[in-house]
């Protein structure tokens, strides 16, 4: 089925925010989750834009290996 959402969330791992990391993976999941159970996961894709973290989102964030097609990690660095 066609996308017919996109997500897209712009953050950065800086740990502004305490936990951030876990929260976001946590968050990601619970929704992909509940999308999965009313079937519309397909249709709904995730963009997680990082801005310049030193690790990035990407190495951190562990997404379930079923949902890994509905998110995509861009990076954009510091400068």
């Amino acid at each position: 089925m066609k996308n017919l959402l996109s997500v897209v969330i712009n953050c950065r791992n800086d740990n502004y925010h305490k936990n951030f990391t876990q929260r976001f993976e946590k968050s990601l999941d619970l929704n992909l989750t509940f999308l999965e159970k009313i079937r519309l996961r397909e249709c709904v894709k995730f963009t997680i834009v990082d801005w310049g973290s030193e690790e990035p989102l990407s190495n951190e964030v562990k997404i379930n290996s079923d949902f890994n097609e509905n998110v995509n990690f861009y990076y954009v660095p510091k400068e």
